[in-house]
């Protein structure tokens, strides 16, 4: 199913990975849990998600080097506009929608 935010951004990989991220940031996930979640093979994943770490935008937020966990990053001001983003387009999405439902253009 495409979100608001893949319908704006597109599908990539990334865009994948960020749409997971944000949208279920209550918890932490672990890279095979965010594989399947984004449907990406584990390559893609990996490389990505090393970009996305050397940016500081998402952290491994386990204490066990085993078992590594990521969120992402609410501390880094992009991050936070990036939350801001996420939600306008929820907001203008759900906002076409019901005008769509309406009969308005």
């Amino acid at each position: 199913m495409k979100t608001s935010f893949n319908l704006m951004f597109g599908n990539s990989p990334r865009i994948k990975i960020l749409d997971f991220l944000i949208e279920n940031d209550r918890i932490s996930w672990m890279l095979y849990e965010i594989k399947s979640a984004a449907r990406i093979n584990h390559n893609t994943l990996k490389r990505e998600m090393d970009k996305l770490i050397e940016l500081d935008i998402v952290k491994n937020v386990s204490k066990d080097k085993r078992y590594k966990r990521y969120k992402m990053n609410k501390s880094n001001a992009f991050v936070k506009k990036l939350y801001e983003i996420y939600n306008s387009c929820n907001q203008y999405f759900f906002k076409k929608e019901m005008e769509k439902q309406n009969g308005k253009k």
